[in-house]
């Protein structure tokens, strides 16, 4: 009876969303923003996990939310920047965040958004706190 109850469950979510906003939700959809979003990067001197701890942090400084990707998967999608970015986009517009080790102490951080002024700004944002 459970197997039933998880089954159904999982094919009415399926069906209510558009299976673009099933990859987003499931992580899965993260190639958008490497292939039609504005794209900032930028080497650190910090390590990856640093470099992504540091990140995180400055981007709850901007009241935004970070809600999925890890350190070890090498990104996290942000969203929540109504606020700090003046109301001049949703909240539900996101923002990701890309890290690869370039060496043991040396990360590439890019930042992408189909929102191209909203790029801008949060990269100007992570690229001036994560020195």
């Amino acid at each position: 009876m459970k197997k039933i109850f998880f089954y159904l469950l999982i094919l009415s979510f399926l069906i209510g969303c558009s299976p673009r906003e099933t990859a987003r939700v499931l992580g899965i959809g993260v190639s958008p923003f490497k292939t039609s979003g504005k794209i900032h990067s930028k080497v650190v001197d910090k390590d990856i996990f640093t470099a992504y701890r540091d990140t995180e942090r400055l981007l709850r400084d901007l009241t935004a939310t970070p809600y999925r990707g890890s350190a070890s998967k090498g990104f996290m999608v942000v969203r929540d920047f109504s606020f700090s970015y003046g109301g001049r986009c949703p909240d539900s517009t996101e923002v990701a965040v890309f890290f690869e080790e370039v060496d043991a102490t040396k990360t590439q951080i890019q930042v992408s958004s189909l929102n191209y002024g909203l790029s801008d700004f949060v990269a100007e944002k992570i690229f001036e706190g994560v020195q």
